[in-house]
């Protein structure tokens, strides 16, 4: 009985100790908020670099407090930006890693377009505590 009460303990204690990157990812459905959020964080910055309002077609993946994107980008309104390196930029893949705040938002601390894993590289080098499953293939 001892044997099984120590065992009990040790995968409780172990449980506690889990970093927050042996958590499960997950994608956040759309029209939830979470989603939104997320979303929201990368288009200020993505729509200022490119030079108009953008839209994100991609897959979201959360591990606790982080999360990646990876997908398309393209203009709100559907047309080209005048800019011929925005313009060219949208031909590539666009890759994002984000961290919750503390106030419950999102917050971009990497983001760029590759027509490679380059970005996702740079940020994986960047930011080690982020959890390796944002970095893995699905």
């Amino acid at each position: 009985m001892k044997s099984t009460s120590l065992l009990a303990l040790l995968l409780v204690l172990l449980g506690l100790v889990l970093p927050a990157s042996a958590q499960a990812p997950y994608e956040p459905k759309p029209g939830t908020a979470e989603r939104k959020a997320i979303m929201d964080a990368m288009r200020a910055p993505v729509s200022k670099q490119i030079g108009k309002p953008v839209t994100f077609t991609g897959q979201i993946r959360v591990v606790g407090s982080w999360a990646r994107f990876h997908g398309d980008v393209a203009p709100t309104d559907g047309k080209p930006p005048k800019s011929g390196d925005a313009k060219f930029a949208l031909e590539l893949d666009f890759f994002a890693l984000l961290r919750k705040t503390d106030n419950g938002g999102w917050e971009v601390l990497h983001h760029g377009f590759a027509g490679d894993i380059g970005v996702m590289e740079e940020a994986k080098a960047k930011f080690p505590k982020a959890p390796r499953a944002l970095f893995t293939a699905e």
